[in-house]
């Protein structure tokens, strides 16, 4: 399978991060799990290929700064944010950009999948 680009997860839950890793694994895309900011950020650093997009648990402390300063750093980068909480207000009054969405949990690999190709293969 071709792959379809690469994706920054970060999720404090080993369980969740597993989870999306093999979701998106076998749907093509390279997955580099992070369980902290700081875990996410010497990922970035060691990994030889740009970041296509970010996957983040919305209710995460650092999650905004993280998003906001990968931005700066990578611009286009798509974001993706997740929660099982209503969040979804607050994540888009402070992400109004195409490139950022919201991913209500629980999720099926479908909506996952789905989502993530939205974002990378705007057709």
């Amino acid at each position: 399978m071709p792959e379809g680009g690469t994706v920054l997860v970060l999720n404090d839950e080993p369980r969740v991060l597993q989870v999306i890793r093999l979701i998106l694994g076998r749907a093509g895309y390279v997955v580099l799990p992070a369980r902290s900011s700081v875990e996410a950020t010497r990922l970035v650093g060691d990994h030889p290929r740009s970041i296509d997009l970010l996957l983040i648990d919305g209710l995460l402390p650092e999650a905004q700064e993280l998003a906001q300063r990968f931005a700066a750093v990578q611009p286009g980068v798509k974001v993706i944010f997740m929660s099982a909480h209503a969040e979804r207000g607050r994540l888009n009054e402070n992400n109004s950009s195409a490139s950022v969405r919201f991913l209500q949990k629980p999720f099926s690999p479908q909506a996952l999948t789905q989502t993530v190709r939205e974002l990378l293969d705007p057709a």
